[in-house]
């Protein structure tokens, strides 16, 4: 599985009408990903009954996060033995799941001067999770094979180009 448990530089809304919106910086989770915080992949941030046995660590090695110009890369290998794994590879294949969020704590922020806008800056993982409900409407995840790319929602048109353009410049 593939996905991006943020977008960078996205705005959405927390909290509804007297709610912020909120924007994750390029960068916020670098320091994170340096210090090699302990990350788990759960479903929708399930930690506390027989569902929110993690499904892939980092520690363990079968949960790779990264970053690129489109945000938190994530990247796992499920087993198809365990029953919750193959309860969500069928959603993701069947695409009733298809959408991406992560636990953190904000280390640095800066807020607009109306307090209508946060920009978190830097930012500490804790879990990244395939969700029903995401925050951020532009976080995806698919099953994929190692010959699959990432796909990047139609909704993120300036995010594909870029991402295209990066590709070129590497070819």
């Amino acid at each position: 599985m593939s996905g991006y448990a943020t977008v960078y530089d996205y705005a959405y809304n927390v909290g509804g009408t007297y709610g912020w919106d909120e924007i994750i910086a390029q960068g916020a989770c670098a320091k994170s990903l340096a210090e090699q915080d302990r990350c788990v992949f759960l479903v929708n941030h399930d930690s506390s009954t027989a569902l929110g046995v993690p499904l892939a660590a980092t520690y363990s090695g079968d949960l790779t996060l990264s970053e690129d110009k489109v945000g938190l890369r994530t990247e796992l290998t499920l087993l198809p033995t365990n029953t919750v794994a193959e309860m969500l590879i069928d959603g993701l294949l069947n695409k009733r799941v298809d959408s991406m969020s992560f636990a953190f704590r904000v280390t640095r922020q800066e807020w607009n001067e109306d307090y209508t806008e946060r920009t978190i800056r830097e930012l500490q993982l804790f879990d990244v999770s395939a969700v029903t409900y995401p925050a951020n409407p532009a976080a995806t995840i698919t099953a994929r094979d190692e010959n699959t790319e990432i796909e990047i929602p139609a909704s993120l048109d300036w995010r594909r180009r870029e991402l295209e353009a990066l590709r070129l410049r590497s070819v």
